[in-house]
């Protein structure tokens, strides 16, 4: 998408980007018909401050871009911490894999450890998908 200076520009662009006509996204926010959504991309009325969060929601879209044009500053100072959090993630990962590799040698041989190799997939798991919702914040690979 190109840089769109003003709100009703940015959602219009996001909107057709989604795939979603005026009517689809009116409907998707509870308004009776497309123009009100229409008065808002052509910048003739302003949606409520309530209405922000779910036209953002309802675009999957962020709110802070969706307003301003500009992506938060915050992820600039963010990402350094990300990205040791993130090395710190893939090491808890790499050791739990590595165990369950010596316990699964071990069960070939015999030893059961059914339980403890459960627990590791449910670690390994839940680490993937804490992993997965940091890196959400850093799109494109922008995270290193």
């Amino acid at each position: 998408m190109q840089k769109n200076e003003n709100f009703g520009a940015r959602l219009r662009a996001l909107r057709k980007y989604k795939g979603l006509s005026q009517a689809d996204l009116g409907e998707k926010l509870g308004y009776n018909q497309g123009v009100s959504i229409s008065n808002i991309e052509s910048d003739k009325t302003r949606p409520e401050i309530s209405a922000l969060q779910k036209i953002a929601e309802a675009l999957d879209a962020d709110l802070h871009w969706l307003i301003t044009g500009k992506r938060i500053e915050a992820l600039k100072v963010l990402q350094p911490v990300a990205v040791s959090y993130l090395i710190e993630q893939n090491g808890k990962i790499y050791d739990l894999k590595k165990e369950q590799a010596e316990l699964e040698i071990r069960e070939s041989m015999g030893e059961t450890h059914t339980g403890r190799l459960e627990q590791i997939e449910r670690n390994i798991k839940m680490l993937e998908m804490d992993i997965g919702g940091v890196e959400q914040f850093f799109p494109g690979g922008q995270i290193a």
